[in-house]
């Protein structure tokens, strides 16, 4: 079995419909991922929540965590945590609500937006620094309070962001060091392997317990370079040394293949019992950390 811990959802034509200032967003924010992703935008707008599934199914990817996005203040645009608490009442078994959190709005409206996700439902949030926030700022500590008082986690996107109106320096994963260090109970996910800064997010994820990295996004023709070489001497073989416990696989569907990067998993030389933990015993023990 397989848990996808990266599914991004908002764009699916059960919720974006005919509105064309949501479609419009989609291309707007997502257009430069199309060249280099070989992804099109058209195409994940035609997708559907049953379409997730079925490819989920022939994949054998048994859940997967709904990453929504909060952009309110930067963009004026949100997934509406509503709609992602439906697909996931709508199957519970499959899916794993985390909405985005926007604190640029203002720190107390973010504080009741985490109780509203918890109360609709959702295991986190999601948040996105790039937009022009710092985490580490002590002013932030009542969201993560918060996500400690509810029993909730939090995935921070970290590494390279190609989204329009965003900001590199509040990408690094060295941010999330310092809130582990403050909310060291606090269960926390770095994104994408923190590419390019691949040896930062790995460190922070050894130093600290709570902190868990997802490879999401990352296959070997884009980012990696040689499978062989990678894993050997690069970063797989690290983590299999080093972070046998720590990784979790993730797509960021649809930006990147689900497919693909499964078959980069399996095509690793790394011992076969590690995978089986990225692909699914990490974030099932990541999840229960949280009962």
């Amino acid at each position: 079995m397989i848990i996808d811990t990266h599914l991004h959802v908002g764009y699916e034509k059960d919720y974006v419909g005919g509105s064309d200032e949501r479609r419009q967003w989609w291309k707007t924010m997502f257009c430069n991922f199309e060249k280099p992703y070989g992804y099109s935008t058209d195409e994940a707008l035609e997708m559907t929540v049953d379409d997730h599934l079925r490819r989920m199914d022939d994949l054998g990817i048994s859940k997967a965590f709904l990453i929504g996005i909060d952009a309110s203040a930067a963009l004026g645009f949100r997934i509406d945590m509503g709609d992602m608490a439906k697909m996931v009442r709508d199957h519970p078994s499959r899916f794993i609500g985390v909405p985005g959190i926007d604190p640029m709005k203002g720190v107390s409206e973010a504080v009741d937006d985490i109780q509203r996700a918890k109360d609709l439902g959702h295991s986190g949030v999601k948040f996105f620094p790039c937009f022009g926030w710092d985490p580490t700022d002590s002013k932030y500590d009542p969201l993560y309070q918060k996500l400690m008082d509810c029993s909730m986690f939090f995935v921070m996107h970290v590494g390279s962001q190609m989204m329009p109106r965003t900001r590199l320096k509040y990408c690094s994963p060295l941010m999330i060091d310092e809130v582990a260090y403050r909310f060291p109970d606090l269960r926390i996910i770095e994104t994408h392997l923190g590419w390019p800064w691949i040896g930062d997010a790995l460190i922070v994820a050894r130093k600290n317990k709570n902190v868990y990295c997802d490879f999401s996004g990352l296959v070997p023709k884009i980012h990696i370079g040689d499978v062989d070489h990678t894993a050997n001497v690069g970063s797989y073989r690290l983590a299999e040394i080093q972070l046998p416990d720590k990784l979790l696989f993730g797509s960021d569907a649809p930006h990147g293949s689900q497919k693909d990067i499964i078959d980069m998993v399996r095509a690793l030389p790394v011992a076969e019992g590690v995978k089986q933990k990225w692909l699914y015993d990490n974030a099932v023990r990541f999840l229960e950390l949280g009962y």
